[in-house]
């Protein structure tokens, strides 16, 4: 603003000088007319006398010399005062264009800050946002494995349980395979996806065998079941085919002579896909007429 100020004060100066008058032209004139022969007074005519005519010119050429010298001087002190305007104005501009581009430098590194500055502010963000992802991740992943899913059998029931509890009082008894539903439950804390399910149902007059009758690698479901924490589900056994069994061998269960089991397992996966697998095996008793566990761990636990 002060650089603007003075240049506006500067040109005022310059064009607030007066103009230059011309000196001395109209006395030349009225002395050339005095000097042609005669001067009049009154309404007469007087005489010039000799030598009056040249010392008039003579008189009006040197006030015309004078007058030309000093309109000169006054045209060379002008002119140093342009010429000094001029420079003054040359040094305001030069300064002026000093200052823009300072002004100019000082703006383009203030602009280079801030364009730093948000880069520096949007990756530190990045940075948080990422650490705090990590964050929860580890705090969900902590908190699953504080309260991992776990899936129990609580009970076995079977279809026409009368073939096992009163085979003779039922005409023309079924010969198809035992068949029924598991009834599972998520003790856990977080929900379980069950992926696989085998179980089958193995009649015998002896001990469960050493080798455990079912293979591990079969089983998978086409579709995972989901089974949120504290919710019962059902599963349908056998997941294949058994054995049929006659009217003998079913009155032969009933008196005890014959042992049923209902045996599987069930793998199932947490919320970090950790695989987990339970296995069962019930034996029917005939005297509380319901299954119940076996004292096996090798058929029934839960890991």
């Amino acid at each position: 603003m002060r650089p603007l100020l003075l240049l506006l004060l500067i040109v005022f100066c310059a064009f607030s000088q007066p103009p230059l008058r011309r000196v001395g032209a109209s006395t030349g004139d009225s002395n050339v007319k005095k000097t042609e022969g005669t001067t009049k007074t009154g309404n007469a005519e007087a005489p010039i006398p000799p030598g009056a005519s040249e010392i008039n010119n003579a008189s009006g050429q040197r006030k015309q010399t004078d007058s030309d010298a000093e309109q000169n001087r006054r045209i060379a002190d002008y002119t140093a005062e342009l010429v000094t305007y001029t420079k003054a104005l040359v040094f305001v501009g030069i300064i002026q264009a000093a200052i823009f581009i300072g002004h100019f430098v000082i703006f383009r590194r203030t602009l280079d800050a801030a364009r730093s500055a948000t880069t520096e502010e949007a990756r530190l963000t990045q940075e948080s946002n990422a650490t705090t992802r990590a964050a929860t991740e580890l705090t969900r992943q902590s908190f699953i494995l504080a309260n991992r899913p776990k899936v129990v059998v609580r009970n076995i029931s079977v279809d026409q349980a009368a073939r096992l509890i009163r085979p003779g009082n039922t005409p023309n008894p079924s010969t198809d395979p035992f068949s029924g539903r598991l009834r599972t439950v998520n003790a856990g804390g977080t929900p379980a996806y069950i992926t696989g399910l085998r179980c089958t149902v193995w009649v015998t007059d002896d001990f469960l065998p050493l080798e455990y009758p079912l293979s591990p690698f079969e089983g998978a479901l086409a579709n995972e079941i989901r089974l949120p924490p504290g919710v019962f589900g059902t599963l349908s056994f056998p997941t294949e085919r058994g054995e049929p069994t006659d009217y003998t061998q079913q009155s032969s269960i009933a008196v005890g002579g014959l042992s049923l089991y209902v045996l599987g397992w069930i793998t199932y996966r947490d919320d970090l896909r950790n695989v987990r697998t339970t296995y069962f095996c019930r034996r029917w008793d005939r005297a509380r007429q319901r299954f119940e566990p076996v004292e096996n761990p090798d058929y029934e636990n839960a890991d």
